[in-house]
C-alpha cells in the first residue's frame, strides 16, 4: 500500500482530494464538484487525467510491484554502475554514487 500512497502524492492536492472523494467515499460527481467548488464535468475530467497518470508505466510499477521491490532494484542497479566504475579504474564517478 505504500506504493500506492507515494505515487497519489505526487498528485496536486485538489486532484488527490477528488480521487479520495470519489474512490475511498465513492461519491458521485456532483457532490464532488459541490465539496471542492468545481463544475462537475472539471472533477470528471481531473479524475480520469488522474487515474492516467497513476497508470503511467513510471509510476504503476510503484503500485504493482510496491515501493520497497522498487527501492531494491533501483539499489542494485546503482551497485551495478558503482562496480563498473571501480572495475574501469574511474574512482572519482564511482565515488559520487
Amino acid at each position: 500500500m505504500l506504493g500506492l500512497e507515494y505515487v497519489c502524492g505526487l498528485l496536486k492536492e485538489e486532484n488527490r482530494e477528488i480521487m479520495r472523494l470519489r474512490y475511498e467515499e465513492g461519491k458521485p460527481y456532483s457532490e464532488i464538484s459541490m465539496a471542492v467548488g468545481r463544475l462537475a464535468a472539471t472533477v470528471s475530467k481531473r479524475c480520469k487525467k488522474s487515474l492516467a497518470f497513476l497508470r503511467e508505466p513510471s509510476r504503476s510499477v510503484w503500485i504493482t510491484e510496491g515501493y520497497y521491490k522498487y527501492i531494491d532494484r533501483f539499489d542494485d542497479q546503482v551497485e551495478e554502475m558503482k562496480q563498473k566504475f571501480i572495475e574501469e579504474g574511474n574512482y572519482a564517478n564511482a565515488a559520487r554514487i
